[in-house]
């Protein structure tokens, strides 16, 4: 709560507005009477607004709430997110107080600029918004970018289980508007038959006698005893053999009555999505190895995180192609897409990947359909139509599975920036210079930590 304390001297007025002391002299009683009346009342009531109202008769420099979780200066005319100083892009603005008006929920574009201000490039912070809503690509409520990747397979496995998980996921919570939290994955067994012929020789009890009349008169006539005679016999027999069939998904409570069943031969995996969020922790033999089309030495796998220096990339919005990892909204992969794939529907496949705004590296300005990022997470394999073309995902519910990636980072950074004190924000070559100081920047951090 605020503390208010105030006295007037005649043209003068003091005023203590918590620890800080101001003092102002009017031109006429009058106005000094009128400010005086101000101060009372918020001696009264000490609310924010009435102390907004002493502040502005002050003329002290005062940001004002004029949407929900941003402030407006009017000495410097920048709109900026609630107790931070970045300056707030207009078309986001704009865009906030659109969904308001209309009742639309806020907190994509209010989490999607929290993590824009992570971000080094100044000339990043102004553009991203305005052109990722000018094309197509998607905000998470927690404000990641949906972006799509086009790659190679470096080792296609079959039944791969984390291909499974993450496309079962995604076609329950986004098709069927279910929740992932009801399904089980399992794994399908079958019992094959098949008929194994088995042959062997057994001794008849007869010999080779070669002429002779009797056993022992061969025995004298060559010395030793003759062959023994063998009949050879053969067998039909059956076997049963358990064969895996695949993995398949149902929901917990039919799994749990199937598996009374004689007839169905089951086993269960996991819950879909405590396995959605362990993408990472599959053994490689259960999950494919991507690469990426370029260069063919990547090694992309979903769960786990695709990254760059960032020194190593290139900010420059003019240069369409350099340095960085390559994303886009659907318009740039499915053109890209078209360039590699052939008449085998597994080619050139498709994954749905998050990228932190954070990570952003250049906004393109020739090219609007890809953006260049030094990291990105890959969480999902894009299933493919009938038509060659890969079905579009408007939404993404994996965002909690990649929360956790950035925190030892951000750690990380913090640390430099209050011990070393050291300027340590990683600028990708062509970079436009940040102009924030460093404890601003670690204050942004900080807060990145508490949403975390």
């Amino acid at each position: 709560m605020n503390n208010i304390v105030g006295t007037m001297r005649g043209t003068r007025v003091n005023v203590m507005i918590n620890s800080e002391i101001y003092s102002k002299s009017f031109n006429t009683q009058d106005d000094a009477d009128n400010f005086f009346a101000i101060v009372l009342k918020a001696m009264k009531d000490p609310s924010d607004q009435n102390v907004s109202e002493i502040k502005v008769g002050l003329n002290v420099k005062v940001k004002m709430s004029v949407l929900e979780d941003f402030e407006y200066d009017p000495d410097s005319d920048v709109t900026t997110l609630a107790g931070f100083d970045t300056p707030v892009p207009d078309d986001l603005i704009k865009t906030v107080e659109e969904y308001i008006n209309k009742g639309f929920p806020t907190d994509s574009i209010v989490n999607f600029w929290k993590r824009l201000m992570a971000n080094p490039d100044k000339r990043v912070r102004q553009d991203l918004f305005k052109f990722i809503n000018t094309y197509d690509f998607s905000l998470t409520n927690k404000g990641y970018l949906v972006v799509y990747k086009t790659v190679d397979y470096k080792e296609k496995i079959d039944h791969d289980l984390a291909e499974f998980i993450s496309e079962s996921y995604m076609r329950i919570k986004f098709k069927r508007k279910q929740s992932p939290t009801n399904y089980v994955v399992y794994k399908l067994y079958e019992t094959e038959t098949y008929i194994e012929t088995k042959t062997w020789e057994e001794p008849t009890g007869d010999y080779d006698l070669e002429g002779c009349d009797s056993f022992d008169e061969y025995c004298d006539e060559y010395g030793y005893e003759p062959d023994e005679i063998y009949e050879e016999m053969e067998e039909e027999v059956e076997h049963e053999d358990r064969v895996f069939q695949g993995y398949k998904v149902t929901t917990a409570s039919s799994f749990s009555r199937w598996q009374n069943e004689d007839d169905l031969d089951i086993e269960l995996v996991g819950k879909l999505h405590e396995l959605q969020a362990k993408l990472d922790q599959i053994e490689d033999q259960n999950k494919s190895l991507y690469t990426d089309h370029h260069s063919h030495t990547m090694d992309i796998r979903l769960g786990t995180p695709v990254t760059k220096e960032r020194p190593k990339c290139d900010g420059n919005p003019k240069i369409e192609c350099s340095d960085g990892l390559h994303v886009g909204a659907t318009k740039y992969v499915e053109k890209f897409r078209g360039w590699y794939r052939t008449n085998d529907k597994d080619s050139a496949p498709v994954l749905l990947c998050l990228v932190d705004p954070m990570n952003v590296i250049a906004v393109p300005e020739y090219d609007n359909s890809k953006i260049r990022v030094c990291e990105y997470f890959p969480y999902a394999k894009a299933s493919v139509t009938e038509d060659n073309k890969f079905e579009i995902v408007d939404q993404a519910y994996f965002e909690d599975d990649y929360e956790s990636v950035s925190q030892d980072y951000i750690n990380d950074l913090i640390v430099k920036i209050k011990e070393d004190e050291l300027e340590i924000r990683m600028q990708a070559h062509n970079a436009s210079a940040d102009d924030r100081s460093l404890v601003d920047y670690a204050k942004i951090l900080e807060a990145r930590l508490t949403d975390l």
